[in-house]
């Protein structure tokens, strides 16, 4: 014994309007999770900037003084790149805490070869310094393009949600036309 004739109208119905709840629970935690990548994204930037330039005025202020020369005191060098040295190292540890290991080894590595090079105990040479930064730059960029490209089209879980979801909505509408028309 099959569904009486009478019944397909309301099942195809809450069928379809599961369907459309289910669609816009996945609309929903895809535009949170868009929000909260985009947010990432603008923050690295932002972080990364604010890293470049606090080495850029950190290397400024220990040429422009000397303090960074062989006999200088290392209190010299502190009482003139202090602030900018301690804004290096917070913005590095939340841009070291943002990356993943895995994922952005590049930048990764290119963060720490920056850092490092005021590690040393001498000021590094301009060229390196800028080759770094130039790199550094280069590779966020490919970093955030990516996580924006992720942004624009969506987790591909959303993707196969919402086509499969297509392409149930489009079945079940043939569905119901050929039962009204046979």
């Amino acid at each position: 014994m099959g569904i009486p004739e009478s019944a397909i109208g309301p099942i195809l119905t809450a069928v379809i309007a599961a369907l459309i709840s289910v669609l816009g629970l996945i609309i929903a935690k895809e535009q949170k999770v868009s929000d909260l990548r985009q947010s990432w994204i603008d923050t690295l930037r932002n972080d990364l900037a604010l890293y470049i330039s606090h080495l850029n005025s950190m290397h400024s202020s220990l040429w422009v003084s000397g303090s960074y020369k062989h006999g200088s005191s290392p209190e010299e060098s502190w009482r003139v790149s202090k602030e900018d040295y301690s804004g290096a190292n917070e913005t590095l540890a939340r841009i070291l805490l943002r990356l993943n290991p895995e994922e952005h080894v590049k930048l990764v590595e290119l963060v720490k070869s920056l850092d490092s090079e005021f590690r040393l105990g001498s000021l590094p040479n301009p060229e390196t310094l800028d080759s770094l930064e130039h790199d550094t730059v280069a590779e966020a960029q490919v970093v955030l393009k990516k996580e924006w490209e992720r942004v624009k089209y969506g987790e591909p879980i959303y993707r196969i949600a919402k086509y499969s979801l297509i392409v149930l909505f489009v079945l079940g509408f043939v569905v119901i036309v050929y039962n009204y028309v046979a």
